[in-house]
């Protein structure tokens, strides 16, 4: 798979038509499983064109008699065959990397034999390599990078207030392929950057202004990061905007992180755990208490768990206080005795 094959890949895959599989299957290996692994994301794609995807796991085509027996002759030919005292050469299950045999040994022993269709995994390697996004590993980037817009206030009242994109953004970059090798193949790596933006209340036309946009976040990473050469590795990306999130997985105005921590959308005016115009039905997440953020949304799984089990009397551990965390109880505070004086030395000296 070239990098075009990917762009039409992914197209097939998110666009509003249906996707063609023989197309799919024409593109390899590599792109009939991205297809099934979406063919189980309905929350993302929906329910019509995942089942049209799930297509993929059924219609996979045997092996052309001649390209069988070409595989029993790679496997050992005659040898092979003499193993079995019979051997069924119509599979009963066929999969994208091979099919599936009846075939019964010479001690009478019924046994299922896999038949690989062919070496698939050099070129399995090679477009997994096109996918990671890129062809190097920026050692000299830590796991985790922020960068604040120069004027930073300026900045978010730009996407609170104003609700525009600028040029002078903040952004966060994870470059996890330094802390774990095997998130890419060797010597290749992936990058994920994060970008404050307005949300879809601000009317933004995300198709029109998003790949100018993208070219300006780039450019900033190369500004301001040891990432200079970084546009010349990209070797694949996705993107995705608040439109995107939006419509592809239903988040309300494409807001990711959810509510605003405003005055008025914080501690108890933010909405409650325990819904409070439904009886039995509980929130859990961003938009609830406490807030957003992951350490957070697991809080507000504890707390609405924690409220589900007091109201029906389920023992579970209730939390300890913040003096317990800290282990300040059980920590000796040592003062410096009132008489204790220190003298400095004036500098220069």
């Amino acid at each position: 798979m070239g990098w075009g094959d990917f762009i039409r890949l992914f197209r097939m895959l998110f666009g509003s038509r249906d996707p063609d599989l023989d197309e799919i299957q024409k593109l390899g290996l590599l792109a009939v499983k991205i297809g099934q692994v979406f063919a189980l994301s309905i929350d993302f794609l929906g329910a019509e064109k995942c089942r049209k995807l799930a297509g993929l796991y059924s219609r996979q085509n045997k092996l052309h008699p001649e390209a069988f027996e070409a595989l029993i002759a790679q496997n050992g030919g005659d040898e092979f065959l003499s193993k079995f005292a019979e051997f069924d050469r119509s599979p009963f299950a066929v999969a994208s990397v091979g099919q599936v045999h009846r075939a019964r040994l010479r001690n009478g022993s019924d046994v299922a034999v896999k038949m690989v269709k062919g070496d698939l995994r050099p070129s399995f390697e090679r477009d997994i390599a096109r996918v990671v996004g890129l062809d190097k590993i920026y050692r000299e980037l830590p796991h985790h990078t922020i960068v604040f817009a120069d004027d930073y206030r300026s900045s978010i009242q730009s996407i609170f207030d104003s609700k525009e994109l600028t040029d002078d953004i903040s952004f966060y970059i994870r470059n996890s392929s330094v802390t774990d090798p095997y998130v890419a193949p060797k010597g290749r790596s992936g990058l994920y950057v994060l970008v404050p933006a307005p949300n879809q209340n601000s009317g933004i036309d995300r198709e029109k202004q998003k790949f100018e946009f993208r070219d300006r976040v780039i450019r900033k990473i190369v500004e301001r990061t040891p990432l200079k050469d970084l546009e010349s590795h990209i070797i694949a990306e996705q993107m995705m905007t608040p439109l995107d999130w939006e419509k592809k997985s239903n988040v309300y105005l494409g807001a990711t992180f959810n509510l605003a921590h405003t005055l008025t959308q914080m501690l108890y005016f933010r909405p409650h755990n325990g819904f409070e115009e439904i009886d039995n039905m509980y929130l859990v997440g961003g938009g609830t208490h406490p807030g957003s953020g992951l350490p957070t949304i697991y809080e507000s799984a504890r707390i609405s768990s924690n409220i589900i089990s007091e109201k029906y009397g389920v023992p579970y551990r209730k939390p300890s206080d913040l003096s317990e965390k800290s282990g300040v109880r059980n920590r000796q505070v040592h003062h410096r005795a009132p008489e204790e004086t220190i003298e400095l030395e004036p500098a220069g000296k």
